[in-house]
């Protein structure tokens, strides 16, 4: 813990230096023509620094000490950072290009977000990538009790699994698949195959050791399952995932379902970046859509500018 307390400071003193020498600068060019001026917006589409080798041995070693509800936050930290409306994040897709983060959403347990990403009002995914596709449209079915999406995914999903697809891909879709139809005998299967199938698609070792997305179909799962039907499934037996943290979010996503919980940042920015800080406890940006190109994508530029009014409104108050 004391190698991660050395990074967290000096990722801490870095913030700082971006936040007074880049961010504050930029929110204060005055333009009519800009509507995206100001700092909430200027930290909104900041993003995150360079944490990527960085937060993959944190959890690993979060997980070797068991200290499961850091590792949690730290989930919970990442998922919402990875949620704000950005065009490095969300140019060319709609909502189902925001599976990675409902995944994590249903990891941590921030079950109030997946509605917000979700939005029953917008309908169906029919973004171009098929598993995400595919998926989206499997969890909309089920949290919106829709048994027309749910013939239609599930109709889709049976195809997919025919087609030249990884095993990560196969898995996940076998898995979320296998909820809706409550065949219960195949669940343990799928997640293995998304544990194992995830180390195999990636070519980064640093981000094998754990596998964030089999966790977020687990907690998925908790969501839609009786206690008895979630003890049906065997937990993989398999290096990227925890056995101790997936009987963590057992207890805690249960609780989740009746209480929204309290989470902390495991890498609190200092008190000159109160604005950063806030951000994550934001609700997250709803999907709003419009058309581009001939198609429907995330209007990452209205998700912005709602969000920064909000920010900016939290900002007075305090």
């Amino acid at each position: 813990m004391k190698q991660h307390e050395a990074e967290q400071k000096r990722m801490k003193a870095e913030a700082l230096k971006i936040f007074q020498e880049k961010l504050i600068p930029r929110s204060r060019q005055k333009s009519s023509k800009n509507q995206f001026a100001g700092l909430e917006n200027a930290v909104i589409q900041w993003g995150w620094l360079d944490t990527y080798e960085i937060v993959p041995r944190w959890e690993q070693d979060l997980i070797e000490q068991e200290l499961w509800e850091n590792l949690n936050n730290l989930i919970y930290q990442k998922m919402r950072e990875e949620s704000l409306p950005s065009v490095n994040h969300m140019l060319g897709y709609d909502h189902a290009g925001r599976f990675w983060q409902i995944l994590q959403a249903y990891a941590c347990g921030d079950l109030v977000s997946v509605p917000r990403m979700l939005p029953e009002e917008i309908g169906v995914a029919k973004g171009h990538y098929p598993c995400f596709r595919v998926a989206i449209n499997l969890i909309i079915s089920e949290i919106y009790c829709d048994n027309a999406i749910k013939t239609e995914a599930l109709a889709a999903a049976d195809k997919f699994l025919t087609g030249n697809f990884s095993q990560w891909e196969k898995g996940v879709i076998t898995f979320l698949a296998g909820i809706s139809r409550r065949k219960l005998d195949i669940l343990g299967d799928a997640l293995e195959s998304v544990c194992r199938g995830w180390n195999r698609q990636l070519t980064i070792s640093w981000d094998k050791a754990f596998c964030r997305h089999a966790h977020g179909l687990y907690g998925y799962a908790l969501t839609r399952l009786s206690q008895e039907e979630v003890d049906c499934i065997k937990l993989p037996n398999f290096p990227n995932f925890s056995q101790g943290y997936a009987q963590f979010q057992k207890t805690f996503i249960r609780n989740a379902m009746k209480e929204q919980p309290q989470f902390t940042l495991y890498l609190e920015f200092p008190k000159e970046m109160e604005i950063v800080n806030q951000i994550y406890f934001l609700p997250v940006a709803v999907s709003a859509l419009h058309m581009e190109n001939c198609a429907r994508v995330l209007d990452w530029q209205q998700m912005l500018l709602e969000m920064a009014a909000e920010l900016r409104t939290i900002m007075g108050k305090k």
